[in-house]
């Protein structure tokens, strides 16, 4: 099992967050482990995401913490100097590529097409996010992707809501939805957090009434 894989194993649902607030960070992460949910995706497009990442790590060590977006080359050596346990791009380029291969973390690259999936598999990456997954085909594209490549996982992204999350989660080659629906803005901008920890326990109930998913 390669590393990022193994990381993300016990996680079928993740969060994806924009925190515009450090103060946000602590009370989201009690109110996500309240529902059962141990893991969370931090977007870069805040200069509080740095500082969340180590706080959240301190005080929650054994919480996983990821970053979603990272799309310059220099940002890794960053990311290698903080707490965050992966990292992830919505794109890739050669340049990203080379620089995920000296670093240290686990690395989750994004693949829209069938020639993005087969260039990243030809790279060694057994696991991958498809992303963004409504524009790229959802659930048809995934398909056809699994009848070409069946050792590839996917974590899905971009457009994903509760019953498209739980469709999504049936197919043999996905193993992890992303998304932003479950932790809302407006919840987080009026500290809605058993909102949050609500939202997050229906899904995960309604995913294990799955045949795939009812050990977890």
């Amino acid at each position: 099992m390669t590393a990022i894989r193994k990381i993300l194993a016990p996680h079928p649902l993740i969060p994806v967050v924009t925190l515009h607030r450090l103060e946000w960070a602590l009370p989201l992460v009690d109110a996500l482990q309240q529902a059962g949910i141990h893991i969370l995706e931090l977007t870069l497009r805040t200069d509080t995401a740095w500082d969340a990442i180590n706080l959240i790590k301190s005080t929650f060590p054994h919480f996983c913490v990821g970053v979603a977006t990272v799309l310059e080359a220099e940002q890794f050596k960053h990311l290698e100097d903080s707490a965050v346990d992966y990292i992830g791009s919505p794109a890739v380029t050669e340049n990203l590529l080379q620089k995920a291969s000296h670093c240290h973390l686990p690395y989750l690259p994004a693949a829209g097409t069938i020639a993005e999936v087969l260039w990243l598999s030809e790279k060694g990456f057994d696991t991958l996010k498809f992303y963004p997954a409504h524009i790229m085909g959802g659930v048809n594209a995934l398909q056809h992707f699994e009848a070409v490549f069946p050792e590839i996982r996917f974590c899905v992204s971009g457009g994903v809501g509760h019953d498209t999350a739980l469709e999504y989660l049936q197919l043999a080659n996905v193993d992890w939805v992303a998304g932003s629906w479950l932790v809302l803005q407006k919840d987080l901008q009026q500290n809605n957090w058993p909102n949050i920890t609500q939202k997050a326990q229906q899904l995960l109930a309604s995913l294990k009434n799955l045949p795939k998913w009812s050990i977890i």
